[in-house]
């Protein structure tokens, strides 16, 4: 099958990353040794700059994929370039219905095509169960490898069916490591690594020689030409101090040092290693471990006859070569957004000359793995296509990446363009968002250029509340009438009041939801039948002063530190916004209701020190699960502020409360809250509106591919979709707050009698999967009433005043009053 021309992106990330044709001919530097503790710094990268034309997209590829059957992994390959057969050693396992019975590798050599068949080799050699981790075909032999256990052997087999066989690890000094076969060069060397050791075989699998590496081999790449270039350490340097707080990302030895990697070229002609140069330390050109497919670092290959390397970096791939000084001189080659490829989403596997790059892809929606053949296009003018440009002032997700980059393979004339406000942060001010002040800047002189902006969940930052202060946004009401997914029959609830305007306009859209609300005991509250309820801050004032003396409303209430913000999560992130009328533009934080939550605070610990001596929850730790559920069992802490962040966080009630004695009270007064993932908004100013749209909708939907979800889907029928991959879990909740589960419900326990100690057993049924559906439908509140930070802030000051002993509850009000209402007067 035939991926369109903005795919490209995807090749050139695989071709960037394959082998080049040779090694560029510069003087050589003098190799490193092969301990060099005290190197600095070494050679750098130096990006060359180019003369960019803004209509012009380049460094776009595009592909053929071939497809292994479902379930199958890929483990070694050869491409035939000539008839595009694509030859391929993969394994499967099947699991048997009894669990102590040995689990079955299935290995098969398919042959591949490059429109998505594919078919088994039926003249493939018998190799049983045994791992084929190499394979090739030269002139009038087949070449594999087979692995079991810790020894591998070497076959080959001649056109007239006679078969060699070798053990290449007699061939090592060093029998600690398991030697691997890392390809076959033009030659026919055979060239099989293990550790810091090299052997060349010929090929009839005879010994030629032998070579010492200066360290541990991290890969061998072909060149077009069919040379090869060894990846391997040279050496190794203490950590510098600005480097520490990077330390995840660095290739470090096990005593923590930096380890430094050359690259040196193999001569097919005489087996011979040339000298290796050290590589630069900069992210991107660090060797990844593993053959390339593990580790945190990229592979480099050999590109061109016009490059020394090609490497990927973080918007792109790059070719780069060795200048005079020593250094490399690098230029994107390869555009991955230009090419609509999704970084991340494939591994480079072979480049075949400076055109043509083999890359492993994600697997397809029904579960083959992909392959794919990148070759360079021509570049496109984008006056030529239709534009639709998305603004984005926070992180974009690799899925909404996939979703982008998809939409432009399915419209060819069409380009989605990224405009990223994030650079324009200032990292030195973490509170404030640049990038977010510049586009609401650009957006007020309508300047922006933008057909969608995807903003926080925030109605007050900067560049949303342009666009609702304005009026810049289009009402998406006759799009959801007429989209049969995207509608209001199928969006929740909370989604729709959270971008619902005072007129009834929708202003916007999200991908995900999270939940927030209060939940107790139904005999602790006093509520009748149903898990969910409503309430005043009268009714929780009223349960507070009649719990007995050895119970608290909440865990973690003081004040001092960070206690204020749980005195906050009592009323909900939105809970003062009771006291406010954005109507008239008035508040009543001087009601006798307000005083008399002012009055209950006060009664609280004042700090960290009188909570822990005093509170029930007081010696537990925040993060104690099974301490705090004791509690909420007991009835010492009568309510949880509940978080739920996913769908798979939801069985947390039945941990807390059991599985018929809780109930969702909400937030007083203002019930559930709900908060977006993301806002998606579709400018009026959009050209192509009904082509947005139909981009914006899909933005919110899930794929259909998507595994574990880890937020609340905006579409019902998405939430539907996750429960049905989760319908088959059982999860046990003991009385103790601990819980383990089963993916499969036939593994599970019959009866919570059977559970190895006292619990519960929670399946998703369908009277809970209806009360939490109904939880999140009648979750939320519009955006745009928001409670705005200074006037949080305002209110916080205040009361912290208060409980410091500086005023009263009533004279607290009363200032409360004063400083909003002067506030809401001035805004309203």
């Amino acid at each position: 099958m035939r991926i369109t021309r903005l795919c490209a992106l995807l090749l050139a990330l695989t071709l960037l990353l394959l082998p080049s044709c040779s090694k560029k001919k510069t003087e050589e530097a003098e190799p490193p040794e092969a301990d060099i503790e005290e190197a600095a710094n070494g050679p750098s990268v130096i990006f060359l700059s180019a003369e960019t034309d803004p209509d012009l997209l380049t460094g776009i590829w595009v592909g053929d994929e071939y497809l292994l059957p479902p379930e199958y992994m890929l483990n070694g390959y050869d491409l035939d370039l000539d008839t595009g057969i694509l030859t391929a050693a993969a394994s499967r396992f099947e699991y048997p219905e009894n669990e102590n019975d040995p689990v079955k590798a299935v290995r098969s050599i398919c042959r591949l095509m490059p429109d998505g068949s594919s078919e088994l080799w039926t003249d493939s050699p018998d190799t049983g169960e045994d791992y084929v981790g190499f394979l090739a075909f030269r002139e009038n032999a087949f070449f594999w490898s087979q692995e079991t256990g810790t020894s591998l052997t070497i076959h080959r087999r001649g056109d007239s069916g006679e078969e060699t066989v070798t053990d290449p690890g007699s061939f090592f000094r060093n029998a600690v490591y398991t030697p691997t076969v890392s390809c076959i060069d033009r030659t026919g060397h055979i060239i099989v690594t293990a550790g810091d050791e090299l052997v060349l075989l010929d090929d009839n699998l005879a010994f030629l020689s032998h070579v010492d590496l200066p360290g541990e081999v991290s890969a061998v790449r072909l060149s077009p030409d069919g040379s090869a270039m060894v990846y391997a350490a040279v050496g190794k340097r203490e950590i510098m101090p600005q480097e520490h707080f990077d330390t995840v990302d660095l290739p470090l030895t096990e005593d923590g040092r930096l380890i430094l990697f050359g690259a040196a070229v193999l001569d097919p002609e005489t087996g011979t290693l040339g000298d290796f140069r050290q590589l630069p330390e900069d992210a991107t050109l660090r060797a990844k471990r593993g053959n390339g497919e593990s580790g945190s670092h990229s592979i480099l290959h050999p590109a061109s006859p016009s490059w020394d390397f090609c490497y990927t970096g973080q918007d792109g791939v790059y070719s780069a070569f060795w200048d005079e000084t020593g250094n490399l001189s690098a230029e994107k080659i390869f555009d991955w957004a230009n090419s609509d490829i999704t970084k991340g989403d494939y591994t480079l596997l072979r480049v075949y000359d400076a055109d043509t790059m083999l890359f492993r892809g994600p697997r397809t929606d029904r579960g083959e793995e992909r392959l794919v053949l990148f070759r360079h296009a021509d570049d496109v003018r984008l006056s030529e296509m239709i534009t639709l440009t998305i603004a984005h002032t926070v992180d974009i997700s690799t899925q909404m990446q996939t979703k982008i980059a998809d939409f432009n393979r399915t419209h060819p004339g069409v380009k989605v363009i990224l405009k990223d406000y994030r650079p324009y942060d200032d990292k030195s001010t973490p509170t404030k968002n640049e990038g977010a002040e510049k586009l609401a800047f650009e957006l007020s002189l309508g300047e922006a250029g933008a057909d969608i902006v995807i903003a926080g969940g925030r109605a007050d930052s900067a560049e949303t509340g342009v666009i609702l202060q304005n009026g810049l946004y289009r009402d998406l009401t006759p799009f959801l009438d007429a989209d049969p997914a995207v509608n209001r029959d199928n969006l929740f609830g909370a989604v729709l009041r959270l971008y619902q305007t005072a007129e009834g306009k929708i202003w916007g859209l999200t991908d995900s939801l999270s939940i927030n609300t209060l939940i107790g005991s139904r005999k602790t509250l006093g509520t009748g039948a149903g898990h969910l309820s409503a309430w005043t801050m009268s009714d929780m004032l009223d349960l507070a002063e009649s719990l007995p003396g050895d119970a608290v409303l909440a865990k973690g209430l003081y004040w001092g530190g960070l206690g204020t913000l749980h005195i906050k999560d009592l009323l909900g992130p939105e809970g003062w916004g009771s006291f406010l009328d954005w109507e008239s533009g008035t508040c009543s934080f001087d009601s006798p209701e307000f005083v008399r939550f002012l009055t209950f605070l006060r009664s609280l610990p004042k700090d960290i020190e009188d909570f822990r001596r005093n509170a029930p929850d007081g010696k537990l730790d925040n993060n104690d699960n099974f301490g705090h559920t004791a509690l909420y069992r007991s009835g010492q802490l009568a309510l949880s502020i509940s978080f739920f962040p996913a769908v798979t966080s939801f069985p947390d009630v039945v941990r807390d409360f059991g599985s018929d004695d809780w109930v969702a009270v909400g937030y007083p007064d203002s019930g559930t809250n709900a908060v977006p993932g993301k806002s998606i908004m579709l400018l009026e100013t959009c050209a192509e509106p009904a082509l947005a749209w139909e981009l914006l909708a899909d933005l919110v939907r899930l794929k259909s591919s998507d595994g574990f979800v880890v937020t609340i889907p905006a579409l019902k029928s998405d939430f539907s979709s996750v429960l049905d991959k989760m319908k088959d879990y059982v999860t046990a909740v003991y009385d103790d707050g601990s819980s383990r589960y089963w993916m499969n419900a036939d593994d599970a326990p019959a009866d919570p009698s059977e559970l190895e100690k006292p619990g519960t057993l929670f399946r998703w049924t369908q009277g809970f999967t209806e009360d939490i559906l109904s939880l999140i439908d009648g979750a939320g509140s519009p955006l745009v009433y928001s409670v705005p930070n200074v006037v949080t802030d305002i209110i916080e000051e205040e009361i912290s005043a208060m409980t410091a002993g500086v005023s009263t509850p009533e004279r607290c009000a009363g200032t409360i009053q004063s400083r909003v209402g002067i506030w809401m007067a001035e805004h309203h």
